[in-house]
């Protein structure tokens, strides 16, 4: 289940990729043409000599750390004071709050929304998976047993396999359903009661109608 479910994120692993990698060079770009630089609070030392203390935006040297950056501030890591050293500061900010929106919001919506979906289609297969694991499990105990072993009957006996259709009114197969196999097999069987319904109305509006035909041919007579 957990294999299939993140298999199924794929596609949306590789957008994601793509939009990471497109804003994080797009601010490393702003910083390369900025200073790159941050001006810090001066420090006083012995009550007379005062230092400008400067620092370097950290994580915008290369296209690599660039990206890497842009993934720990998609996590919450970064750092506003930071847009003063870049080429144009509100270019930078708007780039910012589009890239939280695009991620944080839509793109994790997304996320949780595929997820789902796919763990409703596992869940639905899940008995049946169920049991195709377990009758692995079993023919790789019967690879190691002897030829002697399988032929004795005692273990193996001689069965009889009978095959019988399989219902939709299970009610032992109901209870491996999902959310949205129970809400089909609910519809389902909605439209079935209002299918029978609408056959015996339309039944009886006949059985009327001809009975009311019979009275007019016996009132105009013959």
């Amino acid at each position: 289940m957990v294999v299939q479910i993140t298999l199924s994120v794929g596609w949306f692993a590789l957008i994601l990729f793509v939009v990471l990698f497109s804003f994080s060079l797009s601010f490393f770009l702003l910083y390369r043409a900025g200073t790159g630089i941050i001006e810090l609070p001066s420090v006083i030392v012995d009550d007379a000599t005062e230092y400008t203390v400067e620092d370097e935006v950290y994580g915008y040297d290369t296209w690599y750390t660039s990206f890497l950056a842009g993934f720990a501030s998609m996590l919450g890591e970064f750092d506003l004071e930071e847009f003063e050293s870049s080429a144009n500061k509100n270019a930078m900010t708007v780039l910012f709050t589009i890239f939280q929106f695009f991620v944080n919001i839509v793109m994790l919506n997304l996320l949780i929304a595929i997820m789902g979906d796919q763990y409703d289609v596992v869940q639905e297969s899940g008995h049946e998976q169920y049991l195709y694991a377990k009758a692995g499990i079993i023919l790789k105990y019967e690879e190691r047993m002897s030829r002697a072993t399988k032929q004795n009957p005692k273990l193996f006996p001689e069965w009889l396999q009978l095959l019988q259709p399989k219902t939709d009114d299970d009610e032992a197969q109901k209870g491996y359903l999902s959310m949205t196999g129970r809400v089909k097999n609910h519809i389902s069987e909605e439209t079935r009661a209002l299918g029978e319904l609408f056959t015996k109305e339309m039944r009886e509006m006949r059985d009327e109608m001809a009975e009311l035909n019979a009275k007019l041919n016996a009132i105009a007579g013959p």
